[in-house]
């Protein structure tokens, strides 16, 4: 692939547990990897119906260079945009780019 066709800067983020000081967690986004560049085609879309309103679920693939600790719990944001990673194809399994497969609710 030319790198020319990984025209998008995303970033990529883990959820991670943070203690609260009283025996509980909370949960935040931490970047792993920002600037990194994607490139990102959408597959499908699909509407249902939810408690009277209509959602909206579109599948991407968003190809990126391949980074060892990206894993199903990270998301991926595109300016105001989230990508819910469902899952990840290691392309050639050769190491050198990842296609997750991610969902964006509308």
């Amino acid at each position: 692939m030319r790198a020319g066709t990984l025209r998008h800067a995303v970033t990529i983020q883990n959820q991670t547990k943070t203690p609260d000081g009283i025996g509980g967690y909370s949960e935040e986004w931490v970047d792993l990897y920002t600037d990194a560049r994607a490139a990102i085609w959408p597959k499908k879309m699909v509407e249902a119906s939810e408690t009277g309103r209509t959602v909206a679920t579109i599948t991407h693939n968003i190809r990126v260079r391949y980074f060892p600790d990206v894993d199903e719990t990270c998301r991926v944001l595109f300016g105001t945009r989230e990508f819910e990673i469902k899952s990840i194809l290691n392309w050639e399994e050769r190491d050198r780019y990842l296609d997750l497969i991610c969902e964006e609710k509308l």
